[in-house]
Parts: C-alpha cells; structure tokens; sequence
C-alpha cells in the first residue's frame, strides 16, 4: 500500500485519467493527492477528487503564479479547502529560478497561504526553487503557521537544510529524483534523516524515476520510490511502504 503525496493529475498530457487512475490504484497505490498552482487547477483537482475513488486534492497558488491571482480567487480557494476531499493546502511556496522580480509579491502570497493552512487546520505542499534562504527565514518567522505540518516536496537540498525543516516540524518530499544516478544530495538526506520524516512522492507527470527517466510520470511509480528508499535505509521494502504509508496519513490525516 502507497501514497503519492504531490501529483498533477489534471495536467494534459493525462489523455485517458481514468486508465491512469485504474493503473496506479491496481499497481497499490491506494492515495493521490493532486495539488493545485491556480484557483482553475484547484477547481478541476476537486473535480476529479469527486470522480475517483482514492484521488484528494490540495489547494494552492504556485509562486510562478503569483501575478495572475486575484482576492476572489484566494476567497473561492479558502471555501474549497473545506471540501472532505481537500487534504493540504498546496502548491505553495517560493520560485526564484525563472524569474526574481516580484520576490516580495511570492512572500507576500505565501505568508497569506501559510495562514490558510492554518486556518483550515490543514497542512501544506511547499515548492522551494533556488530560494532555500528565504524558504528557511519565512518559515521560521511564521512558525506559528506551521501547526498542522507541511511538506517541502521534491527535496532537493543538503542534509543541513532538511535537518533544519524537521526541527519545524516538516516533512521531507522524496520523489523520482532519488533514483537518479546524480542524484547524491537526496540519497544522503535520505540515508541520514529519519524514515518518519519522510513522505513520498511524484511530482506527476514530471521527474519520471528510473528507468523511466524522460517519460510522463504517473502515481504508478510510487514502488519503484519505495524501494529506492528501502535500499539506501537498509530495510525491506514492505517495511518501508508501511512506514511511509503511515507518515502520509498522519500528516495528510484527511486521506
């Protein structure tokens, strides 16, 4: 039994959803959470929540799109987090990969949905691109945001960063990166931090793990995840899927 924790089932290139949802839930996968980057995406990830079985969905504005949102959209993104489907808050954060100009605009949005979440009483999915400073210090300066816990997903950072985002309370996102050849910053993190801190992860259609490196990613592939992980901790994989398992139902506790 698995968890996928971070998916975007309602982007294009899922032709046939209901093949997708049919394979992934036969393959064990039991959970998906398909988060969302604007308030039209949160509106369909509900929708499909509604439609399937074992699929929930997160509400969120992505900091990519941070100028197109408006009040009315944060105000209907606030009356869809009470949905009995809507497990996190999700996906938020901060971007500074493509474009630095409107750095205090993403801060300013994010402290807003970092009190969504809790307001909500409702954890959070945290994208985090070339911001690790700034990630750290707001996350720090509302701690008191973070009561019902978050994920940084697709972690990507040093074994000190996630040290740091435990000590919050967080947990770490491991996805199909950790079965990248290069991918050493994430096997160490996650050879060093605890199993309990970690959740797992797609990031679908995205980041398709070995050796599907380049393909359109699904939450079919959580196993392969699970053993990845299994592996760099030295334990047996059903060890491992009812670990994990477990971690993502305390964290996402609406699942």
């Amino acid at each position: 039994m698995y968890v996928d924790t971070h998916c975007h089932l309602t982007d294009e290139r899922y032709e046939n959803i209901e093949e997708t949802v049919k394979k992934f839930r036969n393959n064990g996968v039991e959970k998906a959470v398909t988060v969302s980057c604007n308030y039209i995406d949160a509106v369909k990830s509900k929708e499909l929540s509604e439609r399937f079985n074992g699929v929930y969905f997160g509400v969120g504005v992505h900091p990519s799109d941070t100028l197109k949102i408006t009040d009315t959209d944060l105000d209907n993104l606030s009356k869809l987090s009470k949905h009995s489907k809507c497990v996190c808050v999700g996906e938020i954060g901060l971007d500074y990969y493509w474009d630095k100009t409107f750095i205090e605009s993403q801060k300013s949005l994010l402290i807003n949905q970092l009190e969504l979440a809790k307001e909500s009483k409702l954890p959070f999915s945290f994208h985090s691109r070339e911001a690790t400073f700034d990630t750290l210090e707001t996350l720090k300066q509302n701690k008191d945001k973070l009561v019902y816990g978050g994920v940084i997903h697709c972690f990507s950072g040093s074994v000190e960063t996630a040290k740091e985002l435990i000590k919050l309370g967080l947990k770490i996102g491991v996805g199909g990166t950790v079965t990248f050849k290069n991918s050493k910053n994430v096997k160490e993190v996650v050879n060093y931090i605890p199993l309990e801190s970690i959740v797992t992860e797609t990031d679908s259609p995205y980041l398709s793990p070995e050796p599907y490196r380049g393909k359109t990613n699904t939450p079919e592939n959580i196993p392969i995840i699970v053993d990845c992980i299994s592996k760099i901790k030295n334990i047996d994989m059903n060890t491992a899927s009812i670990a994990l398992y477990k971690n993502a139902l305390e964290l996402f506790n609406k699942l």
